[in-house]
């Protein structure tokens, strides 16, 4: 064959062939659904209800109530190590990404769904790593008329085990004033 039409021949094989991008080469990104209830109203101040959580069949203590704050950051999807993208988030839309924040600890996590439930995973520290080991939960929020009257419920990983309510924690500013209109403290 001529050098000429060898080169056309390899040329026309590398159009044809298939190439393998490794998935890294993609970037992750988030994807803002506005009706996607829990991506579109997570962010916040919660706190436990203890009315809701026992009518759901949880005994929890009285004495505290941890407040749980999310945030939005969609940078947390440039920051998660390669082998949660290969193995955990490959293929999956993620409808949210920040922080959470509960009793002085901060959380990186996402929400994805995962077998049509919103699904949450979180990064716990390990090791000096901040994405050392990953969590999750099922995570459901039904909307109230209004945001303050919104209900968040967080159950295990799995669809057996029991889940927490949540209502909206009152906002207090740092003047101590209280804000918002959280339901009564006996139906918290």
């Amino acid at each position: 064959m001529k050098p000429i039409l060898g080169r056309l021949f390899a040329s026309v094989a590398l159009l044809l062939c298939p190439i393998a991008v490794p998935f890294s080469a993609y970037a992750l990104e988030v994807t803002t659904e506005p009706e996607n209830i829990v991506s579109s109203r997570l962010e916040g101040r919660w706190e436990i209800s203890l009315f809701v959580s026992s009518f759901l069949g949880r005994n929890l203590p009285t004495r505290t109530r941890p407040i749980i704050k999310f945030t939005s950051d969609n940078s947390i999807v440039d920051q998660l190590p390669q082998s949660y993208r290969d193995e955990i988030l490959v293929d999956r839309t993620i409808y949210m990404a920040g922080k959470m924040a509960v009793e002085g600890d901060i959380y990186p996590f996402v929400l994805i769904e995962l077998q049509g439930n919103s699904h949450m995973i979180f990064f716990e520290e390990q090791n000096g790593d901040p994405f050392g080991r990953a969590e999750s939960l099922n995570v459901m929020l039904v909307p109230g008329e209004e945001e303050e009257q919104d209900l968040l419920f967080i159950g295990g990983d799995f669809n057996d085990q029991q889940f927490i309510g949540f209502v909206r924690s009152p906002f207090i500013d740092p003047s101590g004033a209280a804000g918002g209109s959280a339901p009564p403290e006996s139906q918290r």
